[in-house]
């Protein structure tokens, strides 16, 4: 008997467990977001958009016969007038399923004096373009192509990064003298250091743990003036980097309990549990503060982690935001997360998760220390993988996520209360947003409806709707949401909207956060198997 009272404890105990974990979740239903089109090239793929006060900076990649064979830079005065022009040819042709080909993470800044940066990941060098070093690296996964062009896209210099093994850009930073700095991921044992290196030798030699760091710098004449790898004994996954206060400052996630800190700063205390990490270097490639963000970490990874988007942001107060997807530690780490949301992307509540997966957005003062943290969840059985937090911008008083759908042809913008990280407003697209950009105050998309590349202005997103759908019932995505190559294809130059009950979006009137918890989760149905168990177990022992 004592056997029987002590299961049933445990059964009610694992049941008010598993209820708790959902409460907090807060479902959304979006509608569509409205945008004006600024550009529309068909047969392409808009992957970059950099504005300036008189002309605008577009990236495309141009699609042959279904394959990616070569990618443009192109200048236009903002009344639509192409300025000038700099295509990249030969690009080896790939149909794969996300629609890259094999050049990917395309990056572009401009220097103080109007000059160009043009930084990718690439399978093999352009056949239009020339090398400057004297050494290409092993070209059998991607490397790094940096190009510096002048004002009218003219080639001024070129390099090939790499070495043995794959390597992949996050985020570069131009300072005001014009030198550049490439942030990204390693995984070669000979990616190129130089003498001065913080950290001339990877992390680990053990190819199943190469994951590493690197950041470089080039000068405006296209030396190497440093390189090194940052990183620990175990995986070393980067997310992005900003230039504040004429220090840089890299993000991304780590598991290696020796990653490199400064001298006064702790090192991170377990191994095989991601921590969200923050360095900062100085110009001169010196290492002065790493800080591991949470202190009881419940990240249990990154997804995706090679070709991973998201971003680093630095706000106007000189605080910063990730954004990026993860793994949780549990669900009972949710706990952690400060606002905690699900959108109508997801089939079926509650959440049956094979491993709990986070958009996670986070915000870090100035300090390194987090100020809040905002997560996006959905089912396990939804995972697909592909890119899905494209990218975080500021807008004003708020931050713009950006996250994309491959599986349902969907992408997402959510703006989230900059103060303290709940949504104000969300929206969807058919389009596929490769990436969110603030110019005066406006935000532009960037991506490809169906084949044709586009770049709007977002003039809509509507305030989400909060729902509570019963247990175990089936959601069906949105019609916004099918796979519909025709709907792609016969985009016109406004996209409608149909803008939920919750209140127009061109009011500009935030939502009300929410408080309340979401639908209770009946375990009932456990009931019966349990008293058969138990039954059981009683029979036995008498």
């Amino acid at each position: 008997m004592k056997k029987i009272v002590v299961l049933l404890l445990l059964l009610q105990i694992a049941l008010s467990t598993f209820a708790g974990s959902y409460d907090s979740v807060i479902h959304l239903t979006t509608a569509q977001m409205q945008y004006d089109e600024k550009t529309r090239q068909e047969n392409s793929i808009m992957v970059n958009f950099l504005p300036a006060n008189e002309t605008y900076l577009a990236v495309k990649k141009n699609i042959v016969e279904n394959d990616i064979r070569s990618f443009s830079l192109e200048k236009y005065s903002w009344n639509g007038t192409l300025q000038a022009n700099a295509s990249f040819d030969a690009i080896t042709p790939v149909t794969d399923a996300a629609g890259e080909g094999l050049v990917r993470n395309i990056i572009i800044k401009q220097t103080p004096g109007g000059d160009i940066f043009l930084v990718a990941d690439v399978f093999d060098m352009p056949a239009n373009l020339t090398s400057s070093r004297e050494d290409d690296p092993y070209y059998i996964d991607f490397n790094v192509l940096v190009v510096k062009m002048n004002s009218t896209l003219n080639t001024q210099w070129a390099w090939v990064m790499g070495g043995n093994s794959m390597e992949s850009v996050r985020d570069i930073a131009v300072d005001t003298e014009g030198n550049l700095y490439v942030f990204g991921l390693t995984t070669s044992y000979n990616f190129p250091t130089t003498t001065n290196a913080f950290q001339p030798l990877p992390g680990n030699f053990d190819w199943r743990f190469r994951e590493d760091f690197f950041l470089s710098k080039f000068t405006v004449n296209g030396s190497l003036s440093w390189s090194t790898f940052v990183g620990g004994i175990s995986s070393d996954l980067p997310i992005g980097m900003v230039l504040a206060n004429d220090t840089l400052i890299i993000s991304g996630y780590t598991e290696s309990r020796n990653f490199p800190v400064g001298v006064n700063d702790q090192l991170w205390k377990n191994d095989w549990i991601f921590n969200l990490v923050m360095t900062e270097f100085s110009l001169d490639g010196e290492l002065l503060h790493t800080n591991f963000v949470f202190q009881e970490s419940f990240l249990a990874g990154s997804p995706n982690s090679w070709f991973s988007a998201g971003g680093l942001e630095l706000l106007d107060d000189g605080s910063f935001v990730v954004a990026a997807d993860v793994y949780v530690a549990g669900m009972e780490k949710y706990e952690s997360v400060d606002n905690l949301y699900s959108y109508n992307i997801s089939r079926s509540y509650p959440f049956d998760y094979e491993e709990p997966f986070l958009r996670m957005v986070v915000r870090i003062n100035a300090s390194f220390s987090p100020v809040w943290v905002t997560g996006f969840v959905r089912s396990g059985e939804d995972k697909v993988y592909y890119n899905h937090m494209q990218n975080i911008v500021q807008v004003n008083d708020s931050v713009a996520v950006t996250m994309y759908e491959p599986r349902y042809n969907a992408s997402y913008v959510a703006l989230l209360d900059v103060n303290n990280g709940t949504v104000m407003r969300m929206g969807n697209t058919t389009a596929a947003i490769v990436e969110t950009v603030e110019h005066e105050g406006k935000l532009y998309v960037v991506g490809v409806s169906g084949t044709t590349g586009i770049i709007g202005e977002l003039k809509a997103i509507p305030v989400p709707q909060k729902t509570y759908p019963e247990p175990h019932t089936t959601v069906e995505p949105p019609a916004s949401q099918t796979n519909s190559t025709e709907e792609h294809v016969n985009t016109t130059s406004t996209v409608t909207i149909t803008v939920s009950s919750a209140g127009p979006a061109s009011q500009g009137s935030p939502s009300t956060p929410v408080t309340s918890s979401s639908t209770p989760i009946s375990f009932s149905f456990l009931l019966m198997p349990a008293v058969l168990v138990l039954r059981r177990i009683k029979k036995d022992s008498d």
